[in-house]
């Protein structure tokens, strides 16, 4: 019988109940008969990657598709309502020039969240269990991702600004909607350094802390990611399309050539 569509666990008493792990190894990749339809307690065992356990995955998949969806639509229209409602003179740009660069970001970030989840996450999680992830770390899960990309744009709006200066309301709540948002961002990061210090500190390391680990590395590296985009995008915005419209510089006229004076008789 072939072992090669088997997943490893540490520890029998790890596997779901519905889960029965009629077949495991014995650390030599030879499956064996359970007891019972049931691993030993203290076993080396491999629970069956079956149909059920690919759909897992699968079914994870497709949740995190949906939460990336939502969070870009949600972050998206907050965004839009954040330049419009701050759209002033020191804008050098028009706004649908603004709304152009803005879908071509969210794009570009939405593209990436794809990937760097399908070919990360899923990709080096054990399974589609999520049962690891505690209260805390599900908010911060939902939240973190379109914090930072409110944190993101906000920088690169400002790519469009004229001045930088904070003189009127508006500049002020853009400032403000930085400086929440970056609370927020490093609240969760000590957050999770802090968790995966305990977990690499745990010398009974468990299958389930192996999928914490993904997710928090996972949540750790995508602001990193992000604010790499925004930062390119700010980059190309200052340089292409200019930071701040070319100053005027008032013309002189020449003054008024002098009559000469009439002749003296």
């Amino acid at each position: 019988m072939s072992c090669r569509k088997l997943t490893s666990i540490d520890k029998c008493s790890d596997v779901v109940q519905d889960d029965k792990c009629s077949e495991y190894t014995d650390g030599t990749n030879r499956c064996m008969d359970g007891n019972g339809g049931k691993c030993k307690e203290g076993d080396e065992c491999r629970s069956r990657k079956n149909r059920d356990n690919t759909g897992s995955k699968d079914d994870l998949e497709s949740s995190e598709i949906f939460r990336i969806i939502i969070t870009y639509c949600v972050t998206f229209f907050v965004s839009m309502a954040l330049v419009m409602g701050n759209y002033d003179s020191s804008y050098n740009k028009t706004l649908g020039v603004i709304v152009m660069v803005s879908i071509t970001y969210f794009l570009s970030c939405g593209l990436f969240d794809y990937f760097w989840m399908k070919y990360y996450l899923i990709d080096n999680r054990q399974n589609g269990d999520t049962d690891n992830r505690e209260l805390s770390h599900n908010i911060i899960y939902m939240i973190l991702p379109a914090i930072v990309l409110i944190f993101g744009y906000t920088l690169l709006i400002a790519g469009f600004k004229s001045n930088l200066s904070m003189s009127n309301t508006k500049s002020l709540s853009l400032f403000l909607v930085k400086i929440v948002a970056l609370m927020v961002i490093i609240i969760s990061y000590l957050y999770y350094i802090i968790k995966l210090m305990n977990i690499l500190n745990d010398s009974n390391t468990r299958n389930k802390d192996e999928n914490t680990q993904v997710d928090i590395l996972y949540s750790i590296l995508h602001p990193v990611s992000i604010l790499l985009i925004s930062s390119i995008f700010y980059a190309i915005i200052v340089i292409f399309l200019g930071r701040s419209s070319v100053s005027s510089v008032p013309s002189v006229s020449p003054p008024p050539a002098i009559a000469p004076s009439p002749p003296h008789t």
